[in-house]
């Protein structure tokens, strides 16, 4: 039940009361979601699970910006279920709560920061990882966690496997537009569209954090 402290004051003639939540009240205690935390699949006696549904399996120091908010939340354990969409939190060594994703702007996770996919006008789910963020352009990177099943073939396979896997697709976000810029071709074209033919680079390049960034600053400096 919630605990609210009361404050009465009598002001030009009219009572008002003020309701504030107490101390121990969380700020995350608004967007706890009733999912349960997904139990990762193991190896048994028929099958091997190969891979990870999470963006990393540990839990890492992170925070929260709330949407129309300032303000973030600090000094928080998180994990990212990619595979489920979901932000888990452990708020003690025995408990472990989930979130609810549509009321979470960005979130931190270890050095890396994420962003909703809501905000743009782009039909995705999940979040972005923040690659590159300037003033005219954003670039960003969608992990995508997949699953393979395999029935097993004797005598070269005995046992069923699970495969998760990871995929990346790479964003470049101008005008809240986000544009894909897998290929090689795909980046040509929105630079050509720019101006910038001279910019030389390979689709192996694409890959590489290091290129995406030094990409970002030469793309903001000639759109501004």
């Amino acid at each position: 039940m919630l605990r609210l402290n009361i404050s009465i004051s009598l002001l030009f003639g009219c009572l008002v009361i003020v309701a504030q939540p107490t101390r121990d009240q969380h700020p995350l205690s608004q967007i706890l979601a009733n999912t349960s935390v997904y139990v990762m699949e193991k190896d048994n006696s028929e099958t091997i699970v190969k891979g990870s549904w999470y963006y990393s399996e540990d839990f890492k120091p992170g925070w929260i910006l709330l949407k129309n908010s300032t303000d973030t939340t600090q000094d928080l354990n998180l994990r990212y279920n990619i595979y489920h969409n979901i932000i888990e939190w452990r708020v003690s060594e025995n408990e472990i709560k989930t979130l609810l994703i549509d009321r979470i702007a960005s979130f931190g996770l270890g050095d890396d920061t994420f962003i909703n996919t809501q905000q743009f006008e782009n039909a995705l789910q999940g979040f972005l990882k923040y690659i590159y963020d300037g003033e005219s352009i954003s670039i960003y990177t969608k992990v995508s966690i997949d699953r393979k099943d395999i029935k097993a073939k004797p005598p070269f396979e005995e046992k069923n496997s699970i495969i998760f896997y990871e995929t990346k697709d790479t964003y470049l976000q101008h005008n809240n537009i986000l544009h894909l810029i897998n290929t090689k071709k795909e980046l040509e074209t929105l630079l050509n569209d720019w101006g910038m033919k001279s910019v030389k680079f390979k689709k192996s390049d694409l890959q590489d954090d290091a290129f995406l960034r030094s990409l970002g600053g030469k793309v903001d400096a000639h759109l501004n």
